[in-house]
């Protein structure tokens, strides 16, 4: 059994207070910044090429060379002596409409890497996109290659590569240079 109780009081609701100009002007800003910089993302997506992706990652995992050294973290560099730092820029400089590769040879002394020579291995092919060529031998701290300019991403192919150098040389690592003062190392 239910009962009904007719309850009537004076209860007085008040209205929301209304918001200033100024916070609905904030709003509307607010509003607007978002719906452009969703409408800047997405014509970005569409429209910019993975070519340019992959050189803005590229930026991020790379490093550029100062005073003859590369840091590869807090602990770790690379450090070229300005002779071969030289000769290697001659040889990049030199093999712009191919990629090359060169194995650089030094010491690994507390994490850095001191490279105080190279040699160029046996090339068996190469075009832009790609070197072949006789792996670097045992003496070898880095095996290096190019990439086309900006192109600072290891491909699949080079992660395999490493692996087999690293059966080769435990400490070895392996790198790329994608312009005269950037470079690119994996493995250390």
């Amino acid at each position: 059994l239910f009962i009904f109780m007719d309850i009537k009081e004076d209860i007085e609701i008040e209205p929301f207070p209304e918001e200033s100009e100024k916070k609905k002007l904030i709003k509307k800003i607010i509003v607007i910044s978002i719906g452009l910089i969703l409408v800047i993302l997405f014509i970005t997506y569409i429209i910019v090429s993975p070519r340019v992706l992959n050189i803005l990652e590229g930026f991020l995992v790379s490093s550029t060379l100062d005073n003859y050294t590369i840091k590869l973290n807090e602990n770790f560099s690379v450090i070229f002596s300005p002779e071969i730092y030289n000769e290697l820029l001659d040889i990049y400089k030199n093999n712009q409409k191919a990629e090359f590769k060169v194995c650089l040879k030094g010491e690994k002394v507390d994490g850095n890497y001191y490279v105080n020579s190279l040699y160029i291995p046996e090339i068996y092919a190469q075009d832009i996109f790609s070197v072949t060529s006789a792996e670097c031998n045992s003496e070898t701290l880095i095996s290096l290659h190019s990439h086309p300019e900006k192109h600072c991403i290891f491909s699949q192919q080079d992660i395999n590569n490493y692996d087999n150098f690293k059966q080769v040389n435990h400490d070895g690592i392996i790198g790329l240079i994608c312009q005269e003062n950037r470079f690119s190392f994996y493995g250390y």
